[in-house]
């Protein structure tokens, strides 16, 4: 036990290290929390079966019963990431919002329309629309501009103008040109995500 204390000190500082260096970055991403996850559920399981051993002791079970106190422990720990695991796995056996965005954008708005799409929204490849895709539209600069170029529609998502939303001094502009856009055109649809449909919500507009 006492040789394995030096190796579990320097992963434990690898974690902490590591933890405190991608919390100094000015951007962050959910997804750099995964190099550290493996040795975090070695450390999960070591507690674990330390706790086990020690009510064992306490109540002076079997080693079976110390068996079936850890394999409890773990049952319990085990629900909520497999709920979460069971309602990943119904989303993405239906369709997502940008999915049903698109069926409906095809049924519903006349072919030859020019519409601008934000990223994580409706894919319309391969139709016969005349499609803008860009990261977000307020880079286009106002509703009229997009009027004055003969846009028909906009679509736009959530994924993307909260990120503005979350830092408003920063953003003030693209704010704006959200805000202008859900105040002063016809929202005419909308694609929300639900337990069953996986994405962000998407949302149609159309222009005066």
């Amino acid at each position: 036990m006492a040789s394995r204390k030096p190796i579990r000190l320097l992963l434990a500082a690898y974690i902490i290290i590591y933890l405190l260096a991608i919390s100094l970055s000015p951007l962050h991403w959910a997804r750099w929390i995964i190099q550290p996850l493996p040795l975090l559920a070695l450390f999960a399981a070591a507690a674990l079966d330390a706790v086990a051993t020690y009510i064992a002791r306490r109540r002076h079970w079997t080693p079976k019963s110390e068996t079936i106190a850890l394999l409890l422990l773990v049952a319990m720990i085990s629900i909520l990431p497999l709920t979460e695991l069971s309602q990943t796995k119904l989303k993405q056996s239906t369709p997502s919002t940008r999915m049903v965005a698109r069926q409906w954008i095809i049924a519903n708005i006349p072919s030859g329309s020019k519409i601008g799409l934000e990223w994580y929204t409706a894919p319309m490849q391969g139709t016969d629309y005349e499609i803008t895709d860009v990261f977000s539209l307020s880079k286009g600069g106002s509703i009229e501009a997009y009027a004055a170029e003969g846009y028909d529609y906009l679509v736009v998502s959530e994924n993307i103008y909260n990120r503005f939303h979350a830092e408003p001094e920063r953003y003030a502009p693209e704010i704006a040109f959200y805000d202008s856009l859900f105040n002063e055109t016809d929202l005419i649809q909308q694609f929300d995500p639900s337990l069953t449909k996986g994405g962000k919500t998407v949302f149609v507009f159309k222009l005066p």
